[in-house]
């Protein structure tokens, strides 16, 4: 508009020639400034957008892992909590879940009085499972623990294990009135102790609570059983028989792998002796129980004698006489036992299943995201110095600068493109303003037609004297390219504009090389490569100029060259460079000092000009010296105007950069603080998850552990069958006696150091702990260490000669001879496993002596060799256990045997003719069989090279 109006009063056309040509000179000048600052800001934009995308990805990732990591950590948690009580699984995680010393142990082991135990079999298991195969038996177990774990949330019942077909539970340990106390570091054995109670509740109150619930619950679990559907085929329909007793107790864990949460003292094994001496469908309970329930319609039985205990009065209670009214429909639990079995486990307790959680928190997650904040001002003070411009540590300032270079590495060449494009824009500019103010310069021939000439002053203000010299040449020779950069803003002659061009081309070289080599480990040496060259493209451009003007200096182009070179270079190092606000500062000083510099030194030079006749025959060149002080006085015009210039457009792009520097600084510095919380949290869940998957496979088996964290999963699709594999009972002789001498501390530390001198011998041998109970240790080759030859259950499989068929179906894949090798190699090789850790117990166990009667342990040990099934029952607690004829075998070699020796029967002996064997007696198998069985003679150990 002011362009408009100061066009409106020119009275003179030379003059508006002249202010048409100046306006267009800071036109293209705006423009060029606009087009690089456009361009820029649209590629920050696209890079601002991928940044924040990958923010977006990396968060989702982050999460993904934090939220997979969470996952697993609470599946295994669930799994923990279905095997031990809550407060144990988080004592073990505090210490990581190792338990390496007496205090670790202390701290985890309880006296509890007023605990009411129950124990309940099954009558008639033995029978039934002869008839039906180790898989539909498997089937029905499950079923039936699924039913009473169950019931033990309506009656608050603790289910502490399962042991074949007998399940054990208590009230008064982890549920029901509580009265405990903390086993002191200064415990001798003698006495309970100053009490630490859960709840203020006298005993006596505490005992009748806890064995009311106890008693509902042995009601509830005997009618529920007769619920349970039996497999077709089985003729004997099980009978459960319970007994229960109350009393105190201790509770701990034993051993360093399969750890168990164990009840120990004389309560558990009076319960033990009340259901072994009680009936079918019947309660068998001690006078202190009666005393604590008087109202139950209670049966008085003869006095008996049990073990250990002597001569005892029991109470029946028969569950037919009295219709249970408060016990709950398996109804509702028909969808219940179909579900998979991980839900089942993580439905207890929670009140929602497992896919309700994840869908919640899928849901909140969508739209939730927030982009990462700058840290605050004092967050980042404490992390930089000098202004906020260096990072204190060294490696994230190179960090920083490593991301700025990755970040910014395509738009550097665009930056060197949008170079040329200007250089290129510069050539158009001046092909243009030359016809603009030196289009009828070719037509003067005298002084008269100087004077009339329109454009002849705006062409000499601009051009200077060169195209007036050459006037008399031809008109291709007034459009050479010489005038066209005369005219243009910055004259590029042919040899810098190919050596501008070779900077291009270096410099995008260069940076590419950079990025893509190996030896650049770090890519922050980008932001100095490109600093580098852009400065020296500054310095090439301003040397063309100082050259230029020492051959032509008639001219005041070279002025608005300074202008051109500095609103160019600065715009494109603020805009595309990018290499930080210390380099980007430096380049500014360093551009502007010489343009100024030198700007300044050539004003200080200038004198009055006049044109000198060059050529003889040009008769009105000498009457042109009116007009010598034109170029001066643009020459101090502009330079002036460029000084002022400099000054405001170098501070705002100062101020620019430094406060985009700290931006970016700040915003760096919360994404590495984020990104630092986040893999902490994912290095905790990972250790967490690691040391919580140790612990649940010394539990479990490996493969076991990770079907069970997967869907899907019905308990008999985890059963698997074996065949060739060895199987060892080990008992203690007369443990019943020594607990009743020893206090139930005492006893839990001497098993402790008993089964931890047997689980170091695992390793050594081979062998996998299946489990322990009481004072029973079970072991076994070939289910989960060892030569293995398994198969998944067939959940349609009926079939009880499981291991012909099985061996039948291994045979398909290589020849019938071959396949009978490879399994009687493994069965070989798994008991000569077996019978070398046999050995090592009997020798270990010599070694650790019992507490007050100062005597050696002394073991009674069963082996036997053949096929088996393996699972797990229940879902909480869960229980891996073998099941199958051998299994009941083996046991029944311990329970035949003698004490301090290993007892074994034909198919061991078969397996390990080397060893020295004596015939011992005959015993008859559950299937009326007659077995001949041996003992061992030699007790030295096999070498572990041998195993």
């Amino acid at each position: 508009a002011l362009f408009v109006v100061q066009m409106q009063y020119l009275d003179y056309p030379r003059n508006r020639r002249i202010l048409r040509a100046s306006f267009a000179e800071s036109m293209f000048q705006i423009l060029v400034f606009f087009s690089i600052s456009l361009a820029g800001s649209f590629w920050r934009e696209v890079i601002n957008k991928r940044q924040f995308l990958l923010r977006i990805l990396m968060a989702d990732q982050q999460e993904e892992i934090i939220r997979s990591k969470t996952q697993n950590t609470t599946l295994q948690k669930r799994l923990l909590n279905s095997i031990l009580p809550d407060a144990i699984v988080d004592r073990l995680q505090e210490l990581d879940f190792q338990v390496q010393t007496w205090d670790q142990l202390r701290g985890m082991s309880r006296r509890h009085s007023g605990v009411c135990i129950a124990f309940a079999e099954l009558d008639g298991f033995t029978e039934f499972s002869a008839q039906v195969s180790p898989p539909r038996v498997m089937e029905y177990l499950c079923d039936l623990f699924l039913t009473f774990d169950g019931l033990c949330d309506d009656y608050d019942v603790y289910k502490v294990e399962t042991v074949g077909d007998q399940y054990v539970a208590a009230v008064g340990v982890v549920t029901g009135k509580m009265h405990n106390e903390e086993v002191r570091e200064d415990e001798d054995g003698e006495g309970f102790g100053a009490l630490r109670r859960s709840v203020n509740v006298s005993v006596k109150d505490a005992s009748k609570f806890n064995t009311e619930q106890i008693l509902g619950f042995s009601k509830a679990i005997i009618d529920g059983s007769r619920l349970v559907n039996v497999p077709e085929g089985a003729d004997t329909h099980p009978r459960l028989r319970v007994g229960i007793h109350v009393g105190p107790c201790m509770s701990g864990i034993v051993g360093q792998r399969n750890f168990r949460f164990c009840l120990f003292g004389d309560t558990m094994n009076t319960a033990a002796r009340m259901e072994q001496k009680g009936e079918p469908d019947c309660i068998h309970a001690t006078q202190d129980v009666v005393d604590l329930v008087p109202h139950a319609s209670w049966e008085k039985l003869q006095r008996m004698e049990v073990k250990g205990k002597g001569v005892m009065q029991t109470y029946l209670l028969r569950s037919n006489k009295e219709i249970l009214t408060d016990s709950r429909p398996l109804t509702a639990q028909d969808a219940f036992l179909a579900s998979p079995l991980i839900h089942r486990i993580a439905s207890f307790g929670t009140g929602t299943s497992a896919w309700t959680s994840t869908n919640t928190a899928e849901s909140f997650r969508v739209g939730s995201y927030q982009d990462i904040q700058p840290v605050t001002s004092e967050v980042y003070s404490e992390h930089t110095f000098c202004f906020g411009l260096f990072f204190r540590k060294a490696r994230v300032e190179k960090c920083f600068l490593d991301a700025l270079a990755r970040s910014d590495k395509n738009m550097v060449y665009a930056g060197y493109l949008l170079y040329v494009v200007v250089l290129l824009s510069n050539y158009i500019y001046g092909y243009f303003r030359f016809y603009v103010v030196c289009d009828d310069i070719g037509t003067l021939d005298s002084m008269e037609s100087f004077n009339e000439g329109l454009d002849s002053l705006a062409c000499l203000y601009y051009l200077g004297s060169d195209p007036f010299l050459s006037q008399n040449n031809s008109a291709s020779t007034m459009t050479s390219y010489k005038n066209i950069v005369r005219a243009s803003a910055f004259n590029l002659t042919p040899g810098s504009a190919a050596l501008l061009l070779g900077l291009v081309v270096l410099g995008c070289a260069s940076h590419f090389y950079i990025h893509k080599s190996r030896r650049f480990v770090h890519k922050y040496w980008a932001l100095l490569n490109v600093w580098v060259f852009y400065l020296m493209l500054y310095g090439s451009m301003l040397g063309t100029t100082i050259l230029t003007k020492r051959k032509d200096s008639s001219t005041s182009q070279w002025t608005e060259a300074l202008w051109f070179i500095s609103v160019t270079m600065d715009t494109l190092q603020t805009v595309f460079a990018r290499s930080g606000f210390p380099m980007h500062f430096i380049f500014l000083m360093i551009g502007s000092g010489i343009t100024l510099g030198w700007g300044m030194t050539e004003l200080a030079k200038v004198k009055e000009a006049s044109f000198s006749d060059k050529n003889g025959d040009n008769q009105w060149i000498g009457s042109l010296d009116i007009q010598a002080g034109l170029a001066p006085t643009r020459i101090t015009s502009s330079v002036i105007q460029l000084a002022f210039f400099l000054l405001c457009f170098n501070v705002i792009l100062v101020i620019g950069a430094y406060q985009e520097d700290i931006s970016n600084r700040k915003r760096f510095l919360q994404s590495m603080l984020l990104l630092r919380q986040q893999d902490e949290i994912i290095a905790q869940k990972r250790k967490t998850e690691k040391l919580q998957k140790s612990f649940l496979e010394s539990i479990l088996p490996s493969n076991l552990v990770e079907q069970l964290q997967e869907e899907d999963r019905s308990a008999l699709s985890l059963s698997q069958r074996h065949i060739g594999v060895s199987i060892l009972y080990a008992d203690l002789v007369g443990f019943t006696a020594f607990c009743k001498q020893v206090d139930p501390f005492e006893v839990m530390v001497f098993l402790n150091s008993l089964f931890r001198v047997f689980d170091d011998l695992c390793d050594l041998f081979g062998v996998y702990k299946v489990e322990t109970v009481g004072d029973c240790y079970v072991a076994s080759v070939g289910v989960a260490t060892g030569r293995m030859i398994s198969q998944r259950v067939d959940a349609t499989d009926s079939t009880r000669e499981y291991s012909i068929d099985f061996v039948d179906s291994y045979s398909r894949s290589f020849s019938t001879s071959a396949s009978i090798s490879l399994v009687k190699d493994a069965a070989r090789s798994n008991t000569r496993s077996l019978v070398g850790f046999a050995k090592a117990m009997l020798l270990g166990s010599r070694k650790v002596m019992k507490p007050v009667v100062g005597q050696p342990a002394t073991l009674r040990i069963g082996l036997h060799s053949g096929s088996c099934i393996s699972g797990v029952v229940g879902s909480r607690n869960i229980k891996y256990c073998l099941l199958g004829t051998d299994v009941v075998t083996a046991a029944m070699m311990e329970h035949e045997g003698a004490p301090d020796r290993i007892h074994a029967s034909q198919a061991v002996v078969d397996d390990v003719p080397e060893e020295e064997w004596e015939i011992f007696k005959l015993v008859e198998d559950r299937d009326g069989n007659k077995l001949q069985t041996y003992f061992l003679k030699s007790i030295q150990p096999v070498r572990e090279d041998t195993c």
